[in-house]
């Protein structure tokens, strides 16, 4: 097995490509508790009998390979899954169930992925993150679908990628899914789980959201009072918005930097004035939709030509 991304040693591995992630999640805010169940449906391109996957901090409780139980041993943060004897062009459907606290990864790039807020919880995964809610392989240029279910309680609200599919109660817990259609990045996968409103914005393109704190404001007089605009704009410069709808999401702390999902980007709320130095954030996120989410650098060597991009976007 060869690391695909010398820069993040110990992640991702070459020999499968995953093409579609179900995840189910049940999360408790209160005590940071998460259970999940996750189906991935996985192609072997090198000849093997063992994979990989990533996984921090979670237990893997069942690891299943088309319905049946299967060895699997865990060595620091991989998830090492005995697949029998396998060859390029085979198909596995890999089920898993993890439990346990979810934390952020750490590494030399800092720490990523899951994080507790005062009130609710985040995931801004970029470089190394994504292991750290589900088991994943974690690497950049194996892009797949997603469908993401998360069932939380009820007085919160959750913004996933892509488009949401089904909203119902669950008991005294709410169930929110969302798919993603447009081949992801694990790393680009998030979930924002806090208490929200939705400001739902006029643009020639597609639907844009502004996601902001209960009671709060995100509108006229804010950083993001133009946002549809510079959708509208970016969509006329590069060719139409490359995801079905994007999503502004501020959180109810504040944040170090602002950061971009596929199809959604995460701020806190010291971004929120209107300044020139804010509102360049906001451009500058969202240029990452074509710049780094639908074009996406299969190595973090070349990260550059993601934030490259970015910057000329903001004075653009």
């Amino acid at each position: 097995m060869t690391a695909p991304d010398p820069w993040l040693p110990r992640h991702g591995d070459t020999r499968y490509r995953v093409h579609h992630y179900d995840l189910r999640l049940d999360y408790k805010v209160a005590t940071n508790r998460l259970n999940e169940d996750a189906t991935l449906h996985v192609e072997i391109v090198e000849a093997t009998s063992r994979i990989e996957l990533d996984l921090y901090r979670l237990k893997a409780d069942k690891v299943r390979i088309d319905g049946r139980p299967t060895r699997y041993r865990v060595r620091d943060h991989r998830l090492i899954v005995e697949t029998g004897p396998r060859t390029p062009g085979e198909r596995l459907r890999l089920d898993l169930r993890v439990s346990g606290k979810p934390g952020p990864v750490p590494g030399v790039h800092g720490e990523a992925g899951w994080e507790e807020l005062t009130d609710g919880s985040m995931v801004g995964s970029q470089p190394h993150g994504a292991p750290s809610w589900f088991p994943c392989n974690d690497d950049a240029a194996d892009k797949a679908t997603y469908r993401i279910s998360v069932t939380t309680d009820g007085d919160y609200d959750v913004i996933a990628n892509g488009t949401l599919v089904e909203h119902r109660r669950v008991g005294g817990s709410v169930c929110w899914t969302y798919a993603m259609e447009h081949p992801m990045s694990p790393y680009l996968a998030t979930v924002q789980i806090g208490r929200y409103e939705l400001d739902r914005r006029a643009s020639a393109s597609v639907p844009v959201d502004v996601v902001h704190p209960r009671g709060g404001d995100a509108g006229a007089g804010t950083a993001f009072a133009h946002q549809s605009e510079m959708v509208d704009f970016f969509s006329e410069l590069f060719g139409g918005y490359p995801f079905a709808e994007y999503r502004a999401v501020i959180v109810d702390d504040s944040l170090e930097i602002p950061l971009e999902a596929q199809g959604l980007s995460s701020f806190g709320l010291n971004f929120l004035p209107d300044t020139w130095e804010n509102e360049r954030l906001v451009a500058h996120e969202l240029s990452h939709q074509w710049f780094g989410n639908s074009v996406t650098a299969e190595a973090l060597q070349h990260i550059w030509l993601h934030e490259g991009f970015a910057c000329y976007c903001e004075w653009l």
